[in-house]
């Protein structure tokens, strides 16, 4: 009984000591403090950052080839502090934002060396947690999916026979992805993901533009070739050549737009434009024109779901070549899906790789058919602050002045990159004759940085 006792007691102590070791070790960030507490002792540095990400939810990059064991402890520190003991001379930067998450950079000698994102799970994507895509099987009917697992139908892609399911809570649509996915009748199901609005433009001041060498009198002739640009609303009061513009598709109602201050589409339609002009197209040649497509109406954030609808609206218009100066982290099965497809059937897609110096996937860029744009320098490089990952297959001016109330506005980004080269791409696409697809393959084995 003694030995029994003596057992019992020992289990009982080493599970009291599990039980406050993640109170005691470790690192912990108090949000209302913003401050840290950590004990670590020879920690590696990719688990202690995965962990300081997991509870800020700081967007989190580090050298690849960065080893280091951490070893501090300290109580109530402010994040630079914090930092500074667990990091010792490893360089790093802390970029707080007041729209966004907070970026942290650790790297060995210069902040582009940090290519590698602190994630370890695919929810970094940001998907939206009380949602669900299904894409049903011929014959199936949406509605009485809905009925069944009591979610609303907030959307629909005819196309696809695809809906966008909302639950009352993230844990309804958890059970329902796993009930739909058990049964196997209904289709396949995708998680919802959010993709933020593309950031503003900033002013220059009064100072003139070069004028584009655009002639809107062969518009009539008909038979346009035809740029899809899923973007944020647009302004026609304001830009100029809007005769270049088709009239807008809002996928999630009207947008409220400043009139002080050009939208992002409003830019992107003036950078389209501005790529179309360097085609040097002459008299003769198939006119072009843009179709804007709003997927954010007046919400910050859209969705990958509304993002394929504004697609699907673009394809369905005959647009041959489609814009997406857009983009998040989150792998869409029913994206991807719309992508291919269109591809398949000769559409050129083109989109930003994204505006951070590392190499993880952007999507819709990412996708193997779609032309991953970056961003260049003065020197022809890739841009300090460009993505330059595998995927990325071209690098294009990033920076650019637009026109709006008869005012200079600064655009920089891979935005304006992807833009400009779909406006490239469509006025070669006139000049020549080729298809988009031809123009497209050309455009990446001149101006290619590598192969998907």
């Amino acid at each position: 009984m003694r030995v029994q006792f003596l057992v019992i007691l020992m289990v009982a102590s080493v599970m009291a000591s599990m039980a406050v070791e993640p109170a005691t070790r470790g690192i912990h960030w108090r949000r209302v403090a913003k401050t840290f507490d950590a004990t670590l002792t020879n920690r590696p540095i990719a688990g202690v950052l995965e962990n300081i990400r997991k509870q800020t939810g700081w967007e989190i990059f580090i050298d690849p080839d960065l080893t280091l064991k951490i070893s501090a402890e300290f109580k109530g520190k402010n994040p630079g502090d914090a930092l500074k003991l667990m990091l010792g001379n490893t360089p790093y930067t802390l970029s707080p934002s007041l729209k966004g998450a907070t970026k942290l950079y650790v790297f060995r000698d210069k902040r582009d060396q940090a290519t590698k994102r602190i994630d370890t799970k695919p929810d970094k994507a940001n998907p939206i947690p009380n949602e669900l895509v299904v894409i049903l099987k011929e014959g199936k009917d949406g509605k009485a999916l809905a009925a069944q697992y009591n979610a609303e139908i907030t959307g629909f892609i005819a196309d696809l026979n695809a809906y966008r399911l909302k639950f009352k809570d993230e844990d309804a649509a958890k059970q329902a992805k796993a009930l739909i996915e058990a049964n196997g009748d209904w289709g396949e199901t995708d998680s919802n993901y959010s993709v933020g609005r593309p950031e503003a433009i900033e002013p220059v001041g009064n100072g003139g533009l070069p004028g584009l060498k655009l002639d809107p009198s062969n518009l009539n002739n008909g038979n346009a070739i035809i740029i899809g640009m899923i973007d944020t609303g647009i302004q026609l009061d304001g830009m100029a050549n809007t005769d270049f513009l088709l009239p807008s598709v809002n996928i999630v109602g009207e947008p409220k737009l400043n009139p002080d201050l050009p939208s992002h589409g409003t830019s992107m339609a003036d950078t389209i434009l501005r790529g179309l002009s360097e085609s040097n197209l002459g008299a003769d040649s198939r006119p072009v024109q843009i179709l804007p497509i709003d997927v954010y109406g007046d919400s910050p954030t859209t969705s990958t779901f509304d993002i394929a609808r504004g697609i699907t609206a673009a394809v369905n218009a005959g647009a041959p070549i489609i814009n997406l100066s857009l983009g998040g982290n989150g792998d869409s099965a029913l994206l991807h899906s719309v992508i291919k497809d269109s591809h398949d059937a000769g559409v050129l897609f083109l989109g930003a790789a994204g505006n951070e110096p590392v190499d993880t996937p952007t999507y819709p860029a990412a996708y193997p058919e779609v032309m991953a744009i970056t961003a260049s320098d003065r020197s022809g490089g890739i841009a300090s602050y460009a993505n330059y990952g595998d995927f990325v297959d071209v690098a294009a001016p990033g920076a650019n002045l637009v026109r709006y109330n008869g005012k200079s506005w600064y655009v920089s980004g891979t935005s304006a990159s992807s833009a400009y080269i779909s406006g490239l791409a469509a006025g070669m696409t006139s000049r020549t004759g080729k298809t988009p697809s031809q123009v497209g393959n050309g455009i990446i084995s001149v101006m290619g940085l590598g192969k998907k």
